[in-house]
């Protein structure tokens, strides 16, 4: 088995979670150490020439280096957050042109991602099994709330851990997405129902953490748009755990994540998803997911119809504007 992952990094603050918060989680010993013996994993960093020079001499750098085979890519200029999708669809092209030709499972990600304990035995398991894809929403979580946390362990917390820290320290942009917030987001890719001590998902958006990648995927914009659609046999981990990722991002993103009005399912469908959804998407909100699985979260028959409900609201009054639209 190959594995090749790649991630884009640029900018002090990111680098900075990069390399003292995803490389510490997947650099311990129950992640890719414990793949390397049995699996041939690659690592491309693609930056900006600034921000290599905070990494390449970089205690943890150096040391995923001397575990795996690593690259260095180099885009022409310096990167910038409001350019990020143009970076990462560079990235992802090129990503995946380099594992069709060397015939690896690819992992193309960000640089706030952190891995729990196990992460990549759980995932590779799933190829084994005859899977092309791992499909899962990645929790987001504030990155001034968890840095503190995560820099009291020495390597990866544990799926539960990892979780319980997440769940206390809910980025903004998921606490404005759940569908009884008072102050509802402006951009629900994401619906969320609570039910202590979990929630479960409904989302237009879905990422391939693993896949492997065909010809049909180089015409792509966005890994967790269109990709999914052409994955031909994925495993979606619905329950979190079976694919435990979080996102480590900082308040300034997307701030403010909500707008001044409860959530609508004319205004998900109508004012956003029409106008801001791939269409391939739209089928990935009927699936149900849960943080951190289905049997710690404790929905009333209540929620679960509403969920319900809303979604196919939600689908009608995109079908309804298509149809205007033609």
């Amino acid at each position: 088995m190959k594995l090749l992952i790649t991630n884009i990094v640029y900018g002090q603050v990111y680098a900075g979670i990069f390399l003292n918060q995803h490389l510490k989680s997947i650099l311990d010993k129950s992640n890719l150490p414990s793949i390397v013996p049995d699996c041939e994993v690659k690592y491309i960093l693609y930056t900006d020439h600034h921000t290599k020079f905070l990494i390449e001499y970089h205690p943890m750098w150096i040391a995923l280096s001397k575990l795996v085979k690593t690259e260095i890519k180099f885009f022409d200029t310096n990167l910038t957050f409001e350019g990020r999708y143009t970076y990462l669809r560079s990235m992802l092209m090129d990503s995946m042109k380099i594992a069709m030709e060397g015939d690896y499972i690819l992992s193309p990600i960000v640089a706030d991602l952190y891995f729990a304990k196990d992460f990549y035995t759980r995932i590779l398991k799933r190829f084994e099994e005859g899977y092309d894809s791992v499909l899962v929403t990645g929790m987001r979580s504030s990155a001034e709330a968890m840095i503190p946390r995560l820099n009291q362990s020495q390597g990866a917390l544990t799926d539960m851990e990892l979780f319980d820290f997440g769940y206390e320290c809910l980025h903004p942009l998921w606490v404005a997405c759940h569908w009884d917030a008072v102050q509802f987001s402006r951009i629900p890719y994401v619906l969320l129902w609570n039910a202590y001590p979990g929630f479960m998902l409904r989302a237009f958006s879905v990422t391939p953490i693993a896949f492997i990648p065909n010809s049909e995927m180089l015409n792509c914009n966005m890994i967790d748009a269109d990709v999914p659609y052409h994955c031909k046999k994925p495993f979606w981990a619905t329950d979190w755990v079976d694919a435990p990722v979080m996102g480590i991002e900082p308040l300034e993103c997307f701030y403010p994540p909500f707008s001044n009005h409860k959530a609508t399912t004319k205004y998900v469908g109508i004012d956003f998803a029409s106008k801001a959804v791939n269409p391939k998407q739209y089928e990935f909100l009927k699936v149900k997911s849960f943080f951190p699985c289905k049997e710690r979260v404790k929905l009333s028959d209540k929620q679960i119809k509403q969920s319900d409900n809303v979604v196919k609201e939600i689908l009608e009054y995109v079908e309804s504007s298509k149809r205007k639209a033609s």
